[in-house]
């Protein structure tokens, strides 16, 4: 038997979210089936590999009634999975009008570093229609079978914003149609 501290950190991860996992289905039985699981981007060491064994069993647990919700910088890596995207993005809020007044603040003491306001504020953005015309548009940027293309490339060679492309290439993995890859800000190549 091997010792959880001699696992590969991927293994390690994979081996805490399976106990995760089962957890909540035995918890679950007393909350009406149901009961939400949240990973943040709790699967940082695994290699594509255990990814996809990873979503098997994120799968498997969304379909025995449990809520699972990823939170994750590399949202590529869960397209497979078939569940609604969210992407989170930081929105400026608007400056006071020149010659407008300003709130002051309620106590005296001067504001630390902690109480200072807040510049940004974080918006849901669900993920955009994705068309049959999309999809093709993104395959036919793409080289021939196998050779990797950057996203921020292909992206700027479509004139495409983030969230669109994000969500067509997101489709078309999951639709098997393209492969993610290594890469500075990441790739993609057809299958």
């Amino acid at each position: 038997m091997l010792a959880f501290e001699n696992l590969s950190r991927g293994a390690r991860e994979q081996a805490a979210a399976a106990v995760r996992l089962a957890m909540a289905e035995v918890l679950a039985a007393d909350h009406g089936g149901c009961l939400p699981v949240v990973f943040d981007d709790a699967f940082a060491y695994s290699d594509p590999e255990r990814v996809n064994q990873l979503q098997r069993m994120l799968d498997h647990a969304a379909n025995h009634g449990l809520q699972v919700i990823v939170l994750t910088c590399n949202p590529s890596d869960y397209a497979a999975l078939g569940a609604r995207t969210i992407t989170l993005r930081p929105t400026r809020q608007a400056s006071p009008a020149p010659g407008a007044a300003v709130p002051a603040p309620v106590n005296d003491e001067p504001e630390t570093d902690l109480e200072k306001p807040v510049e940004e504020n974080l918006t849901a953005d669900v993920s955009p229609t994705v068309t049959d015309e999309l999809r093709q548009a993104l395959l036919d940027a793409l080289p021939a079978t196998g050779i990797s293309k950057g996203n921020q490339s292909l992206r700027s060679e479509l004139g495409w914003d983030q969230s669109t492309y994000n969500a067509v290439k997101q489709d078309l993995v999951a639709a098997g149609k393209l492969v993610p890859g290594r890469g500075r800000g990441g790739s993609v190549s057809r299958v």
